[in-house]
């Protein structure tokens, strides 16, 4: 038994001498030539097999001196090739890993290697061969939706937000989309998502904005069309942006109609008014002042009630101001009314007046002295209003001719001189000498009668007979 062991060791090492040769000198040449033929065929695997054989070793100490060069440049290029034979192995190994794992659209860049007989192993070659067929007909889907993934991102990034949320609905998986593009998809996703919904929304409010526009209801749409910001303008789809800007235009050029109307209005009627307010002073009013307040603000109200009523829509934004100022007219003639009541004229008799503070006839004892009568005078009848008649005198003008005035006899001794109100102008053509008038006026001034005139302002001629 021993002796059958043994036999079977030597046996072993001759097998194993015989498994490796080392190459004598001579024998090296010539595998250099071989190796050199192979390398000009371009057969890099099978000068590698040679050059690195196990069985057949070429080792640097016996190659010849003058073919050393040679031994170098081809270990060189050899150890080059490789490294590069085996970073195209592992790629492929890569890519098949990727198909066994179902990550079908990464595995499709196998399909850009270029493999070679200068680049790559037999084995290598074949399994790319054996993959290529499937992968051929798996790209297409990929690169489709790397295209339209990269279209929304684009789209996204140039601020077309609607136009981006195509891809809201898209399925991207590894087995349909490259990594890189599932990772473009899903740092997308979130925000088309939020951009889906602006974008909805826009699109529903477009059209209850078109309705309101053919409604004729300006001022609703003024604030929610004219004032939007232009980031916001983003998130409208692409086919409601040619409604969405005629709408803008049209309101822009209402707005502007509307601008001018309202100018219009404060400058003819609500400018006017809120003057009118501001100088009236309760505290020194008269009744006829009062009077002329009151036709004054409701004659301006009237006016711009009717000019609202016939242009309502032109007016729209300065509603609120409108109604304002009404309210303030309504307190105002209110007060006014009432002061008016309270000191409504009365008919007086001018000689009986005089009379009372001056005694009854041209030697009558006076009732009141002259400091009495100026104090009685002042605060009680000074700037009253009252109504009275008498028989036109006279038509005549002041010393300087700056304004005419009428003198009215109502008894013997007791002549008026009557200024007329500014409004009343026009009556002067329609009074003769002779004629009886009733007047309402203030009274200004009280004289003796004769030689000096008592005297009332701000007449307004009621009646003529």
């Amino acid at each position: 038994m021993k002796h059958i062991l043994t036999i079977i060791i030597l046996s072993a090492t001759i097998l194993n001498v015989n498994a490796q040769t080392i190459l004598k000198k001579k024998e090296v040449a010539a595998k250099l030539e071989e190796i050199k033929n192979e390398i000009k065929n371009k057969d890099f695997e099978k000068a590698l097999n040679i050059f690195q054989s196990k069985n057949e070793v070429i080792l640097k100490k016996n190659v010849r001196k003058k073919n050393i060069e040679q031994f170098e440049d081809i270990s060189m290029l050899l150890s080059n090739k490789k490294k590069l034979f085996i970073k195209n192995e592992k790629k492929v190994k890569q890519y098949i890993k990727y198909y066994n794992n179902n990550e079908l659209c990464d595995a499709c860049l196998l399909l850009s290697l270029n493999l070679t007989i200068e680049n790559s192993f037999l084995k290598t070659r074949k399994e790319f061969d054996n993959l290529k067929p499937i992968l051929s007909d798996i790209i297409p889907l990929c690169i489709k939706n790397e295209k339209l993934v990269s279209a929304c991102n684009q789209d996204y990034n140039v601020y077309k937000y609607c136009d981006a949320v195509s891809c809201i609905n898209m399925e991207i998986n590894s087995r349909n989309a490259y990594s890189r593009t599932i990772s473009y998809f899903e740092n997308l996703l979130p925000k088309i998502q939020e951009a889906e919904s602006k974008c909805s929304a826009y699109s529903i409010k477009i059209k209850k904005w078109q309705m309101q526009y053919e409604n004729k209801e300006f001022n609703k749409l003024f604030t929610s069309v004219l004032l939007i910001e232009p980031y916001e303008t983003r998130f409208i789809p692409s086919n409601d942006k040619v409604q969405f800007e005629n709408l803008r235009r049209n309101l822009e050029i209402k707005n502007e109609e509307q601008k001018k109307a309202a100018e219009s209005l404060r400058e003819v009627y609500i400018n006017p008014i809120e003057s009118e307010i501001k100088e009236i002073n309760l505290g020194q009013l008269t009744y006829l002042k009062s009077q002329n307040y009151i036709e004054l603000l409701s004659d301006l109200t009237n006016r711009l009630n009717k000019e609202i009523k016939n242009n309502p829509l032109k007016y729209d934004n300065i509603d609120n101001e409108i109604k304002r100022l009404k309210m303030d007219v309504q307190k105002v003639l209110y007060d006014l009314k009432a002061y008016s009541e309270k000191n409504k004229p009365q008919y007086i008799n001018l000689v009986k007046l005089y009379n009372d503070f001056a005694g009854e006839g041209m030697f009558g004892e006076p009732k009141y002295t002259d400091i009495q009568i100026e104090h009685f005078w002042k605060n009680d009848y000074k700037g009253k209003a009252i109504i009275a008649t008498g028989t036109v005198y006279e038509i005549a003008e002041t010393f300087f001719g700056s304004s005419t005035y009428i003198t009215i006899q109502i008894s013997t001794s007791h002549y008026v001189d009557l200024y007329l109100d500014s409004s009343e102008g026009d009556k002067l053509l329609g009074i003769s000498k002779g004629q009886k008038v009733e007047f309402m006026g203030e009274i200004d001034h009280l004289g003796t009668g004769i030689m000096s005139h008592h005297s009332i302002k701000n007449v307004k001629i009621l009646n003529i007979y």
